[in-house]
């Protein structure tokens, strides 16, 4: 309630000033000032201060004594003295009878640098020609601060944001529409902004309808995060990239971005060949051999046969007629040898110049017909190359139930090297 104590203004005091006003218009500043959390002040006609409420002297450590019955501008040894705030009170309120938000800056003595926003009403509609003033004073510092430090924070977001090496969209979370995109989306997925903000999330593939999205969006409630590891996205020309999918959940907003792994993953699909073929034949190498004969032994896949090969006087060609002959018969073997088993079947080169074949699900009868299906291949295969004629040394063993391939593999070789022997053996008597 405003104190209606006697206060020397001259000629005036503030009882008879409130005596003049009619009990509503009393009731009504009451109501304001009793309410008002801003720092206010009612001034006089000449600019001296009537009231203020508590907050204003909070605000501005001052007490009631300095404040009122002095003009504004003396205030606090004169910190009101503001140029800007005498052109507003003196000049703009006398003629339009308000002013609304607005903005000073100063450096008070007792709170130091602030802004303020001020809103006045000049009360003209007083018996005796008398006027008052209302100004409301609201402190917008911490704001401003915070408005400047988040438009700068936004600003390093758009900047991110263009310049981000990963595609990045911004989804409603509701209906899962494209809202912003950035270049490197658009480059990523073929689709010109204007097609790419008409699109919705599972029209690019990587999430198959609205059940999943809100699915997709329930997590993101609960968890803030998720991440979607070597998916298929589908560009607008229909091709499929491989690429990460990293969603982060905001208040309104599903934060997308996409990562494109299609050249990772073909090295680490170039690495992961090179680890498990041979480089001069290209079929798989003995490392993998050896996984795979660990694997089919755990398995139900017996009876397994096993084929040993070896290229009958690979030294001696290298030595009379050079590496690149000898890597030639190396070659040609492991072409015979693809021609001649199933593509489920193993082929390996485990040696220098010993190579070997996994049958799954194999007999010893059906062994047999492979070994006739080498020949075949063999004898077409030296039909070409009769200057550089192949010749293969072989071993067969079957294992009909469970059991150790590794004992298969040895009885395999030991056969291989009597075969061997045996044309070493003929050789040596001619």
């Amino acid at each position: 309630m405003i104190k209606k104590k006697q206060v020397d203004l001259g000629d005036i005091k503030l009882k008879e000033i409130l005596n003049l006003i009619s009990e509503q218009s009393i009731q009504f500043y009451e109501n304001i000032v009793e309410t008002i959390r801003d720092p206010l002040m009612v001034l006089d006609s000449d600019l001296r201060v009537l009231f203020a409420n508590r907050r204003f002297y909070d605000e501005f450590k001052v007490t009631e004594k300095e404040t009122v019955n002095n003009r504004i501008y003396d205030l606090g040894n004169k910190q009101w003295n503001i140029p800007r705030l005498r052109v507003l009170l003196e000049e703009i309120l006398p003629k339009k009878n308000r002013f609304n938000d607005f903005r000073i800056r100063h450096n008070f003595q007792s709170i130091g640098k602030r802004i303020m926003l001020l809103n006045a009403r000049r009360i003209t509609n007083l018996p005796g020609e008398q006027q008052l003033i209302l100004l409301v004073i609201e402190d917008v510092t911490d704001r401003m601060i915070n408005e400047q430090a988040l438009q700068v924070s936004e600003e390093r977001f758009r900047r991110a944001f263009e310049t981000a090496r990963d595609g990045v969209l911004l989804i409603n979370k509701t209906s899962g529409k494209i809202l912003i995109s950035n270049q490197a989306a658009q480059n990523l997925l073929g689709y010109p902004i204007e097609e790419m903000l008409e699109r919705k999330l599972w029209e690019m593939g990587f999430i198959s309808d609205t059940k999943q999205f809100r699915k997709l969006v329930d997590q993101l409630e609960e968890e803030g995060f998720f991440t979607l590891m070597d998916v298929a996205v589908k560009t607008r020309e229909g091709r499929k990239i491989s690429a990460d999918i990293y969603l982060t959940n905001g208040a309104k907003l599903i934060q997308c971005n996409i990562r494109d792994i299609t050249d990772r993953k073909i090295e680490e699909e170039e690495i992961r060949y090179i680890g498990i073929h041979d480089i001069l034949t290209k079929i798989y190498n003995r490392t993998f051999f050896e996984a795979e004969i660990s694997r089919l032994e755990k398995s139900r896949l017996f009876p397994v046969s096993i084929f040993m090969i070896d290229v009958d006087r690979l030294k001696i060609t290298n030595d009379t007629q050079g590496h690149a002959k000898g890597d030639e018969l190396l070659i040609r073997t492991a072409q015979i040898l693809l021609d001649s088993f199933r593509v489920e079947d193993i082929v390996a080169r485990i040696g220098g110049d010993e190579f070997a074949v996994i049958l799954p699900e194999t007999n010893e009868k059906a062994s047999l017909l492979a070994l006739k299906r080498i020949n075949h291949f063999l004898k077409l295969n030296n039909k070409n190359y009769k200057d550089n004629e192949l010749k293969i040394s072989i071993g067969i063993a079957t294992l009909e139930k469970q059991g150790s391939l590794a004992k298969t593999l040895k009885c395999a070789d030991d056969l291989m090297y009597l075969n061997k022997r045996s044309k070493e053996r003929f050789l040596d008597k001619i």
